[in-house]
């Protein structure tokens, strides 16, 4: 399978050389795609092929928010039906239209790892009651997992914080084998940034670009 969204809220997919001229999802009236808001990323089930669960990150409108969303595929119909949205998590409302972020990507320990921007407002990315600025990690269902390094000094969402001090990491990745998790981060000025995520650590922003 191989997933091509567009930022308006569409997804498209191609499987065994076939392209479907149809969108398998469109979710365009609840998305807003202004600037660098939309349809941002998504997330394949490491479990697909039997639950054929896809985690979308889009910005909400009217409200601003960008929300996690799980959409269940048919396998026969070769859609995702709409009743089948089940939300994972609502972050806290932008404040601007960029630094959006969004990445999503599952860890070995099958946990959703998800990257968010801090929407053009620096002081997010080291404040402990704001998910923006942030590296967010989840359970599947959208819970909370006990282990996270905040579970216990943090309160309501904010328990998902795995790292912080961000500005807009819009890409990442898990290295294959070793599970290692590497965040791409969009600088100001002088640095962009590779950085390797580890628990409970902060990576700056906005005190600190590059070295």
């Amino acid at each position: 399978y191989v997933f091509i969204s567009d930022k308006s809220g569409k997804l498209y997919m191609a499987h065994e050389d076939e392209w479907h001229d149809h969108p398998i999802l469109n979710i365009s009236p609840q998305v807003d795609p202004f600037n660098e808001r939309g349809f941002n990323h998504l997330a394949v089930d490491p479990d697909f092929n039997s639950n054929g669960y896809i985690y979308v990150y889009f910005t909400s409108m009217p409200e601003g928010r960008n929300k996690i969303v799980r959409y269940t595929y048919n396998f026969s119909a070769h859609n995702c039906d709409l009743s089948s949205a089940y939300t994972l998590a609502i972050l806290d409302p932008m404040t601007a239209t960029i630094h959006t972020s969004g990445a999503m990507n599952f860890g070995l320990d099958g946990k959703l790892y998800v990257t968010t921007g801090e929407s053009s407002n620096p002081l997010f990315s080291q404040s402990t009651t704001s998910v923006l600025g942030k590296i967010l990690r989840m359970n599947k269902d959208g819970t909370i997992p006990a282990d996270n390094p905040f579970y216990n000094s943090f309160t309501g969402i904010n328990r998902y914080i795995y790292a912080m001090g961000f500005r807009n990491p819009f890409t990442a990745d898990i290295q294959p084998g070793t599970g290692r998790y590497f965040v791409c981060e969009v600088g100001q000025s002088l640095y962009e940034e590779i950085n390797e995520i580890l628990p409970g650590k902060n990576y700056g922003w906005s005190l600190i670009e590059g070295p």
